[in-house]
């Protein structure tokens, strides 16, 4: 489960980052967002490095995405 747990926090953090970027501010979008990453913090929690591995790969997702989309 970590590493599906990495891909899933890595989806959800660019998506996140993308509305912000877009100006997407729907309270609906974000709560969901809030809650679907609130599910992964038990993952944060018992692994402190995981978000230091994800955050280069979010960042790609997004500059990918942002050039193409």
């Amino acid at each position: 489960e970590p590493i599906y747990a990495e891909e899933e926090l890595i989806a959800e953090l660019s998506a996140s980052y993308l509305c912000g970027l877009r100006g997407i501010a729907h309270p609906p979008i974000i709560e969901n967002s809030a809650a679907y990453l609130q599910h992964w913090i038990t993952n944060l929690r018992a692994d402190s490095k995981m978000i230091l591995r994800v955050a280069p790969r979010v960042q790609e997702a997004v500059n990918y995405l942002s050039k193409h989309y």
